[in-house]
Parts: C-alpha cells; sequence; structure tokens
C-alpha cells in the first residue's frame, strides 16, 4: 500500500474511532463543525504513526516478520567481479574485494549507493520485489560517476542490478549488474554493519 494510501485509511479509522468513542460516551455530533472536528486531530496522530512505522517500528523482529520485508538498511562490505576490459591492458580487470553497498531503507521506500576505491554509484530509482514464493530482490537503476583521476579511461555511466534480499541477513546479498557500456557483473555482499556512510573512507574504518 502507497503511503499516502496508507495515511488515508489510517486517518479514516481514526475518524471512525474518535466519532464511535463520542457516541459511546453520550456526545454524537450534532452539527456539521462537529463532525469536522476530528478530521484535523485524526491525520495529524496517522502521520504520526505511520512516520514512526515507515522510519522505525517496521524493523522491529515482531513487525517484520508480520509484514514479510527483509531488513537491508546499513552498509554492506563485499566483492564486485567485472567482465570490463580495462583499455589501457585489454585485460578483465580482477575482482575488487573491497567494495561497500550502502542501503537507506523505509518501510516505503529504499535506496543504494555502491562505493568503490574509484566511483560511486547511486540509485535513480530502487524497490524490492516479491517472487511467489516470498523471496525477495533488490532491483534498482543507478549512475555511477567515477573520480576525476580514473575518468581518462572509465566514464560516466548508467546501469541496473538486481539483487537477492533474503530475510535473513546473515545470509548475505548477492545478485547481478549491467551497464550501458555493455558490460555486466556480478556483487556478492556477505558483511552488514548498521551505520551508513558517505565515503571511501569511512567504510574502510568499518572494517
Amino acid at each position: 500500500m502507497p503511503a499516502r494510501t496508507a495515511l488515508y485509511v489510517v486517518s479514516a479509522l481514526v475518524v471512525a474511532a474518535l466519532l464511535l468513542s463520542s457516541a459511546i460516551r453520550g456526545h454524537s455530533p450534532q452539527t456539521a463543525s462537529e463532525w469536522l472536528a476530528p478530521i484535523g486531530p485524526a491525520v495529524t496522530m496517522a502521520a504520526v504513526g505511520l512516520w514512526v512505522f515507515d522510519r522505525w517500528a517496521w524493523r522491529q523482529l515482531g513487525v517484520r516478520w508480520l509484514v514479510g520485508r527483509p531488513v537491508l538498511h546499513g552498509t554492506w562490505h563485499g566483492e564486485l567481479v567485472s567482465d570490463w576490459i580495462d583499455p589501457e591492458t585489454n585485460e578483465e580487470t580482477a575482482p575488487d574485494t573491497e567494495v561497500f553497498l550502502v542501503i537507506r531503507q523505509h518501510f516505503w521506500s529504499i535506496s543504494a549507493r555502491l562505493i568503490t576505491n574509484e566511483s560511486k554509484s547511486s540509485s535513480l530509482f530502487a524497490e524490492l520485489t516479491a517472487d511467489s514464493d516470498g523471496v525477495c530482490h533488490l532491483v534498482y537503476v543507478y549512475v555511477n560517476k567515477p573520480k576525476a583521476g580514473v575518468q581518462h579511461r572509465s566514464k560516466s555511466h548508467y546501469g541496473a542490478a538486481v539483487l537477492t534480499a533474503p530475510q535473513n541477513s546473515g545470509d548475505g546479498i548477492e545478485g547481478e549488474y549491467f551497464t550501458d557500456r555493455k558490460t555486466k557483473g556480478d556483487m556478492r555482499f556477505q558483511t552488514h554493519f548498521p551505520k551508513l556512510v558517505e565515503s571511501y573512507a569511512a567504510a574502510l574504518g568499518l572494517l
């Protein structure tokens, strides 16, 4: 359910609860203003409740299993294996074993940022999807911006990635990516840190 729809539904339920409570106490609304009076408090209560749920409550163990959504929030350390050919050596690049995937996750939104020694990739669109058997995947489209020192051999580009997102974070995340440079590769992330980082140096500091 989209966040805006959830707000409308919860607000309506809160309004109904307030009116029912008033009627039970013998103070049923008599005028239009009395009927409309609960709407403002109801929207406020619903908005606060949904904000708490979106940012924090859904991740708690009991609620998490109830909603059936994996918790990926944090920084993941792993490796990237690419079939990209280095134009300077005409050889495939060696696997990069110091790669970090930073995931910012709320219940109704998610984003991904890949940080390596040479570049950063940030998601333009990201979504969690689920197969019929309940297995989830993180699917995102990204733009990659290499550091200035390597742009002579590695240009900015766009790509997409599909990663498995198991309910048990101890199982790690893995999947594939492909780019508009006609390259593709595999990504594997096993170690998870709750802290979010912004730079490669900060990410290395987690290890």
